[in-house]
């Protein structure tokens, strides 16, 4: 249902005539997760997991922790990177349970590639590189 509610929102846009320059004002704002808006080329990617699981996780997780406090997005993602070395590393068994554990490990880079957003977002590190790549 998450897919057709994306869908019926895509049907609400206006078509875009020309491309809008990105946004470079970064002045805080209040920062509010929908798994729709804003409709990026991302988003559109995005397998449904990410999208509806691990992304409102991470939001969740930042926003009813102090997890932003102690953490940097660049500490997450080396975080993100050392556990998908991990999982490639049970990727590689033979044994069935193994690679159950990679996909499971895989899953948790996952969720803190979603985690390591939200608390961009959330401390404002965020610069224009980053808008264009992560618009949220």
């Amino acid at each position: 249902w998450m897919d057709v509610g994306l869908y019926l929102e895509l049907q609400k846009l206006p078509v875009r005539v020309a491309p809008t320059p990105p946004h470079t004002n970064l002045t805080q704002d209040t920062y509010v997760f929908s798994p729709f808006k804003p409709v990026t080329v991302k988003l559109l990617m995005l397998p449904s997991t990410i999208q509806f699981v691990d992304e409102p996780f991470g939001y969740f997780t930042v926003s009813h922790t102090d997890v932003s406090r102690y953490l940097s997005p660049n500490m997450v993602s080396l975080i993100g990177v050392l556990i998908a070395l991990f999982s490639a590393k049970f990727f590689m068994s033979d044994s069935l349970r193994c690679r159950q554990l990679g996909v499971l490990l895989f899953k948790v880079r996952d969720y803190m590639d979603a985690l390591d957003g939200n608390i961009a977002r959330e401390i404002s590190r965020t610069h224009s590189t980053g808008q264009v790549a992560n618009p949220h």
